[in-house]
């Protein structure tokens, strides 16, 4: 399963941008995970930083609120991200770096969904995962009248609870949660609370595991009458190997990681 690191949060109020700063310890080859909740009525986000490829993006009905996450690999990383918006609104959003991901495909499977009901429930629905014990990451958002306060999913770690200031009434938020799902299938969805009975959007992102992978550095093979040779792990592996098949043990030296 894939391994919290660490996380960061932050909101803008009236502002046209917002900036998240670089989780601490993230490192290259780790796996950055950010969701931004805008106040959407008036406005959208038009500006990404590089490197950030989005997993989903899910609107309410009514259009007040927009929630989307991306995802990105860690590479001589700055100190802070920053997200444009067509104009000034209220927004809250954070990022969670985890290390043991695949970084071609960090996202093995995800899904959101807009819950356009009054409801104190924040639900995010189910996803079906393709391997034993992924780690899987909720990631709610609301925007309200009134402060909203954040219990996470049953039998989840909250991560992140970010809340905002209040510009023209409208005070934004984003819950991020994890949990391991220990047997691939579906997740069943996951259901926050909040304190306010209002709309809200969720989604969740399962971290595809990095594959584990094998440097071969070297074997040593013993004959039949118990004298040994060496061969580099080289060229001419496919011969070496070919010539010891018929020995009683071959000894490999690995250093295996993932």
């Amino acid at each position: 399963m894939s391994t919290f690191i660490e996380k960061a949060s932050a909101y803008t109020e009236a502002g046209s941008t917002i900036t998240i700063s670089k989780p601490a310890g993230t490192a290259d080859g780790h796996v950055m995970y950010a969701g931004i909740l805008i106040y959407a009525l008036y406005e959208s986000i038009n500006s990404v930083p590089s490197g950030w490829t989005e997993v989903w993006s899910v609107t309410s009905a009514d259009g007040k609120q927009t929630l989307t996450t991306w995802r990105k690999v860690a590479s001589s990383e700055g100190a802070s991200y920053q997200w444009g918006f067509t104009g000034s609104t209220n927004a809250s959003g954070g990022i969670a770096t985890y290390s043991g991901n695949d970084n071609t495909t960090p996202v093995d499977v995800s899904g959101s969904q807009a819950n356009d009901s009054d409801s104190t429930s924040v639900t995010a629905p189910a996803v079906i995962t393709t391997a034993d014990n992924e780690t899987v990451i909720y990631i709610g958002g609301t925007r309200w009248n009134e402060p909203t306060t954040w219990t996470p999913p049953t039998s989840t770690t909250e991560r992140i609870e970010q809340a905002g200031a209040s510009s023209g009434g409208q005070f934004t938020s984003i819950e991020f949660a994890e949990y391991v799902q220990s047997s691939a299938g579906s997740t069943g969805t996951k259901v926050a609370t909040i304190n306010v009975a209002t709309h809200s959007l969720a989604g969740q992102i399962a971290l595809k595991e990095a594959s584990a992978t094998l440097d071969l550095e070297g074997f040593r093979f013993g004959d039949d009458d118990n004298n040994e040779s060496t061969h580099g792990w080289a060229a001419d592996q496919d011969t070496n190997l070919t010539a010891v098949l018929g020995t009683k043990l071959i000894r490999v030296l690995i250093d295996q990681t993932g």
